[in-house]
């Protein structure tokens, strides 16, 4: 049964990533905080720097190599702008725009950070220490935390048919 279920996650993730592969579906990057070297090599900025990329899958991150993490904080690689001092979130969001735009990643680029990589092995799996689970023999996920778990397979199937629409420009006209 173990083995059962890593074999079964396994195949599922790599028949996941080969369908988004294949329709060509939109990746977005992942980041962490790193110091920047600053000048003679004292106290630079923290910024964010690239670390790979994936597919957003619903809650999950899903790498090319099978990785999967669950999803943490996304921003964008865009000039701040000045403060405006309205909330606390507002400006942590503003340092997160900041860190993304002074770090290695292209203007506009969604980045995704401060994640959390999810354990994929059967002991994890049967404990539910993640997002992902086994009940009733079956991979199952929690949906949105605090939510009732749903088959891992269709929740799947789904959000690669989401990613596939890419925002719903290839349905066909519907006026007529």
């Amino acid at each position: 049964m173990v083995d059962e279920v890593e074999a079964d996650l396994a195949e599922l993730l790599q028949r996941t990533i080969a369908a988004l592969e294949a329709s060509g579906a939109h990746d977005e990057a992942l980041g962490e905080y790193r110091r920047k070297k600053g000048l003679l090599g004292l106290g630079g900025s923290v910024v964010l720097v690239p670390v790979g990329r994936a597919w957003r899958v619903g809650r999950l991150l899903l790498t090319r190599d099978g990785r999967i993490f669950d999803v943490g904080t996304t921003t964008r690689a865009v000039d701040p702008r000045h403060p405006n001092y309205q909330s606390v979130s507002g400006e942590d969001r503003r340092d997160d725009r900041r860190a993304a735009f002074e770090g290695d990643f292209a203007e506009g680029e969604v980045v995704n950070h401060d994640f959390t990589p999810i354990a994929v092995d059967a002991q994890a799996l049967s404990a539910g220490s993640g997002p992902l689970s086994v009940q009733d023999g079956r991979l199952v996920i929690e949906w949105a935390k605090g939510q009732k778990a749903v088959p891992l397979a269709g929740y799947l199937v789904e959000r690669v048919a989401l990613l596939r629409k890419r925002d719903g420009w290839d349905e066909p006209d519907m006026a007529g």
